[in-house]
């Protein structure tokens, strides 16, 4: 049992990182599935480089307010009120950051703008399961 006495201490000190990768990683599908119904389940017509690119300004907008609003910093216990009313608040500033990329006039609107928003929450649902089940 010496591998389970050193992954434990090894994943306590590293909680917040994993914390933060669940996370981003739940805007990924959350984009793709609000693009694809955004275009009635043809997935033929979703502007796949586009929904790819917001995908991962997704994750790091993520990180970066999630960690400026002290969702990654130990500052409260996991899955608590205050926790999920940051996650919450993270999740929501990382989708109106998207909308508000998606809306600059010089971009021309690479994705449609439903897909920001249904995507933002349908993410911040991922996270919110992801921390009670």
């Amino acid at each position: 049992m010496l591998g389970e006495r050193t992954a434990m201490p090894w994943l306590t000190r590293r909680r917040f990182l994993l914390q933060a990768g669940f996370d981003a990683a739940c805007w990924v599908p959350a984009l793709w599935i609000a693009a694809i119904i955004r275009y009635d389940l043809v997935i033929d017509r979703v502007p796949v480089e586009q929904v790819a690119v917001f995908c991962a300004l997704a994750v790091v907008l993520q990180f970066v307010i999630g960690r400026s609003v002290g969702l990654y910093v130990h500052r409260w216990r996991y899955a608590t009120f205050e926790e999920v009313a940051a996650m919450a608040l993270s999740g929501l500033l990382t989708a109106v950051a998207l909308t508000a990329i998606d809306l600059l006039p010089r971009l021309g609107r690479p994705v449609p703008l439903s897909t920001t928003i249904s995507g933002g929450l349908l993410a911040i649902l991922g996270m919110a399961i992801g921390r009670f089940l």
